[in-house]
This record gives structure tokens, sequence and C-alpha cells, in this order.
């Protein structure tokens, strides 16, 4: 009996203890399923360097100070893309003596001849504020083997959409770009980020561009920005920069840089000269400054050597002693090895940082070889210089000189490395409009026909080719477009507009992007 008692009180003990186990389980388990899940990390964050403060959305890492309106003049962004820049350019010639046969075939000097800048030149950031580098969200991909779909914002687009705003109202707008390019199915969004010798960033080697100079002042960079919105919308951002071009203000250039002048025009625009060492260490720097910011690519286009200021058959007083240090060979070759040596130091620097380098040349070859001094058949033909050329096919298929079908073929027939990518530069400003200027008897072809652009992406897409559009603005039937007089068979003319053409060939050209 007492054995009996004893087996019914370890029973009930057993049964108590289970009783315990199982509430405790329970009560863990309601626990974590009723706390908060975990924050996940923001996408748009920049990683922070180690020290430094955290940043707020859209804001540099660090504020400045009370009552400082402009931040310190070199950034530890700026440091380190200077510092990578300045290794490439020891490394690589700057002087480039090329030597071409009637080929176009380059043999590029290896003399490494960079001379230090001994001249000191001005810092002209106006705000130049500590931004961390943003890294990219998704690691670049070569334009080879995928359809570059990109569109070009220029300048002019950028300042419209900056000015007057506040940061707010900046990041505002720039959301506004990227749902854009989401809704017509782009995957590339082509930045002006340099159109001169200025910067659309917190730079330490160019003074900032007019527009972005408030907003740099109170902590907002519109590159850094754009970068984070563009891989939050699964799109790449590439640098889009004129590398020569300083502009029509003389304030602008940079101290200790030897720059030529183009008089020919109603203002003179000045260009940095190609052949100087000091000339390409800026670029570089620049360069180096932009890739920091984690964009995806750098793109330059078409201005290079400027047209008519260079004489084809002697170099210029400021080119004589480089040109005689290099052996004097035919001035045109030098010159364009000098536009082949900047290219070959640009695109292992973009490599180096993981980004993809190319070049939106002119659609005309001869142009492009004999005036602007740019040698795209040996950047398409050998590795090196360029991941991508997209020339500037900005004409109708009726166009009488320059057909686009003839064109492309041009391009599509020139021997490319199979690490080039092709794609074609398409002119959207020109829907709707008539007359083109130049094309003789298709000079309506744009106003009369809604199925140009759909029609030129298609080409390209079965030339194997990617596309990019000319330009953001046009991609909405109510943008401005340009009234200004032209000349059809020798007489000015007045251009027309019909939105409603333009909105019926923009609903095409989407539908082709998207669905094609």
């Amino acid at each position: 009996m007492a054995r009996h008692v004893r087996k019914g009180g370890l029973l009930r003990r057993l049964a108590l203890l289970s009783c315990a186990v199982l509430l405790t389980g329970l009560a863990v388990l309601l626990w974590y399923g009723l706390r908060p899940a975990a924050r996940p990390a923001d996408a748009f964050a920049p990683a922070a360097e180690a020290g430094a403060p955290a940043a707020t959305e859209g804001q540099p890492s660090t504020a400045l100070p009370a009552g400082q309106t402009t931040a310190p003049q070199t950034s530890t962004t700026v440091r380190s893309a200077v510092t990578t820049a300045t290794t490439v350019t020891t490394t690589e010639s700057t002087t480039a003596t090329t030597t071409e046969s009637t080929t176009a075939t380059t043999t590029e000097s290896t003399t490494a001849t960079t001379t230090e800048r001994t001249s000191s030149t001005t810092t002209t950031a106006t705000a130049t504020t500590t931004t961390t580098a943003t890294q990219p969200t998704q690691p670049p991909e070569q334009p080879v083997g995928r359809e570059m779909r990109g569109v070009w914002l220029s300048y002019i687009e950028l300042d419209a959409l900056l000015k007057g705003k506040d940061p707010a109202q900046a990041r505002a707008a720039l959301d506004g770009v990227m749902e854009t390019c989401k809704t017509w199915g782009l995957n590339t969004l082509f930045l002006h980020v340099r159109s001169a010798s200025n910067a659309y960033y917190a730079s330490a080697r160019f003074r900032a561009a007019e527009t972005v100079r408030p907003l740099l002042e109170q902590g907002f960079d519109p590159l850094d920005y754009a970068v984070r919105a563009a891989h939050g919308n699964g799109l790449q951002l590439h640098a889009w920069i004129n590398p020569y071009r300083a502009g029509r203000d003389a304030g602008y250039l940079v101290d200790g840089v030897p720059y030529v002048t183009d008089t020919a025009g109603t203002y003179p625009v000045y260009y940095y000269l190609p052949s100087a060492p000091e000339s390409r260490a800026l670029i570089l720097e620049g360069i180096g400054e932009v890739l920091a910011y984690g964009v995806d690519g750098v793109q330059f286009d078409d201005y290079f050597y400027p047209q008519g200021v260079f004489p084809a058959g002697a170099p210029l007083p400021q080119e004589q002693a480089a040109y005689q240090a290099d052996g004097g060979a035919d001035v045109a070759a030098w010159r364009r090895g000098q536009v082949s040596g900047l290219l070959r130091q640009v695109y292992a620097l973009a490599h180096a940082h993981g980004a993809v380098f190319g070049v939106s040349p002119s659609a005309l070859l001869d142009t492009a070889y004999d005036r602007q001094y740019a040698d795209v058949r040996t950047w398409l033909s050998a590795p090196g210089y360029a991941d991508y050329i997209c020339p500037q096919l900005y004409f109708g298929f009726l166009h009488e000189s320059r057909p686009f079908a003839a064109l492309l073929a041009q391009w599509q027939a020139l021997p490319r490395d199979p690490s080039v990518a092709l794609c074609g530069g398409l002119a959207v400003s020109k829907v709707g409009v008539s007359p083109d200027a130049y094309a003789g008897s298709g000079c309506d072809e744009w106003l009369r026909d809604v199925t140009v652009l759909t029609r030129q992406v298609q080409a390209c897409r079965a030339a194997g080719a990617g596309f990019c559009l000319y330009s953001y603005t046009y991609l909405s039937e109510n943008s401005w477009r340009s009234t200004a007089p032209v000349t059809v068979n020798g007489q000015s003319v007045t251009p027309v507009y019909d939105k409603t053409v333009a909105a019926q060939a923009l609903g095409m050209l989407q539908e082709e992007i998207i669905h094609g």
C-alpha cells in the first residue's frame, strides 16, 4: 500500500512538472511571436566610415558646426578618390605618344613622363562636405551581354530640376526622375555631373555649379542622393562628363592647368589643353571623386579636341614643347594619341572602382577622327579603351545625307572586340518637330511618321545593340521644344511642334521599350 501511494505521488509530481515545462515553452513562443520584427537595413543608407557619425537620409555624414556655412575643403571621400586617381596617373603615360597607320592601329608609348603640378590650385568647391562614399546596391554589369536602355539627363535639365529648391524638394525632384525611368522600362540614367569645369557634386578640384551651390551649403549633395535613389529603383547611374571643356566662364578655370580658347562663337569657350600633363591629372582626379560616390559607370561624349581651334597641320604654340618631346610625329596622330591615352587611364580607373567606362562620340566617323581626334575605330577594335561605344545617331530614316539605317550599319560593320558593346544614341527630342535641319527631302519625317523612334529601337535590337535616348525632358510631350529658326534648303524656317503627334510617337516608343 505504501509503495502504491509513493508511486501515485511520483506520477502526480511528474505530471505537474510536465505541465510547467509545457506552459513555459508556450510563454516563450508567445513572447517571440508578439515581439516587433527587427528593422531591415536601409537599402539607401551608405556604408558608414569608421568613427563617422550616423548620416540622415539624403544628408552628408558630418553636419557643419554652428555658424559655419562651408565645410572643410577636402573630404575623406575626395582624399580617397584623389589618391586612387594619382596612382593611376603615375603608372600610365601622360604623353601617350601614338603613331597611327591608315588602318587606325595605335601604338601607345609607355614612357611615364608625369609631371608633378608645382603651381598651387585654388580649391573651388563652395561647400565640400565630408560625404561617405556610397557603394552600389548591386554590382554593375558589363554592358556586353545586357541590353542598355538608357536616357541622358543633361546639365540644363538638372539645372531646371534643382534651381531654387531646398534639399527636400531636390530629393523629390530626383525621385521623380527615377520613377519616370522605371515607368519607361529603362535601366540606366546618364547624369551630367560635370558639363564643363564645374561640378554638380561636392568637389575639392572644381567649383560647384551655380545651381547646386546652395544645396551643398545646406549639406545636400545631389550626386550622392541620385546614386542611392537610382539603385533603390533598380537603375544604374553613369556619371556623364565633358573632360576637356572648361566652359564660358573663365572663373571656373583651375589654376595651373593650361587651356585654349575657342573664339569662333559669340562668347569665348575655354578648353583644357589635352596634351598637358596637368590637364590629364585634373581630369583623372575629378573622375576619381565621382567614382567614390559608387556610380556604376563614367561616360564621355563628343567634346574632345574642339573643332576649329587646333590647326590640322601644325601644333599650337601651347602644344609645341610636348609635341617635340614626343618626337614630332604626324600632329593629327599625336593628338589622337593624347585622347586615346586618357581613355586608357579612365578605363583602368573605372575598373579599379568596379565601374564601367563608355564614350558617346559623333555618329560621323570622319568628323570624329579628323576634326575631334577621336580614334573610335581603335576604341572599338581593341580592349582597354572603353566598355561601350554609343554613337549619336540623331538622324531619321529619310535623312538625305545621313540616313539612320546606313549609319547604324556602318557602325555595326566596324571590327569590334568582344569586350566592347555597341549602343545607339537616339534623338527623342525630334519627335513631332518639323523641319529637321539639313535632312533635305526628309525634313518633315519626324512630324509625319510617328513610328520613327520605335523603328530605330527595333533596328538597334536587331543589330544586337542597346540604345540611349536624348534626352530625359523629351520623354513628355509637354516638354519645351525650341522654335529657333533652322536652315532648310538655304532658307531660314521657324520649326513647328505637334504635341498630339509627339504623344502618339512617345506612347509607341514606350510600348516598344517595355514589351518589344
